[in-house]
């Protein structure tokens, strides 16, 4: 399956079928549409997965560790989506990023990058 036709699947349960290419070009992976998922790299499939929730239009998004597997020019891409997001009002919550090491040092609050440590 291609990664649009993926992306596809879930935009139509979504009832966002028409926000798939727009998220795809947001991840810089416009150009790989018509590979097959499983030809993808760690890091392309990691985007991928953040095209599903950027094109899911959800007020709240859910992220596990989003920057594991990205190098650092997506890792930018990244923060510049969650910041796009958040200056949209949609998100009645303040976002909280923690990595899960931090849990053993108390809260860290996001401060706007990923790569900040704890």
């Amino acid at each position: 399956m291609s990664v649009a036709a993926a992306l596809h699947f879930w935009a139509r349960i979504d009832g966002r079928p028409a926000a798939v290419d727009n998220a795809l070009a947001a991840v810089g992976l416009g150009d790989l549409a018509q590979v097959p998922v499983r030809l993808l790299s760690t890091g392309q499939r990691r985007r991928t997965a953040l095209a599903r929730v950027v094109a899911s239009g959800a007020p709240v998004w859910l992220l596990d560790e989003p920057a594991n597997g990205l190098d650092a020019e997506s890792v930018r891409t990244l923060e510049a989506l969650i910041a796009a997001h958040r200056s949209t009002g949609e998100s009645r919550w303040w976002p909280r990023i923690c990595r899960s090491h931090c849990r053993m040092h108390g809260s860290c609050g996001y401060d706007g990058t990923l790569s900040r440590s704890c």
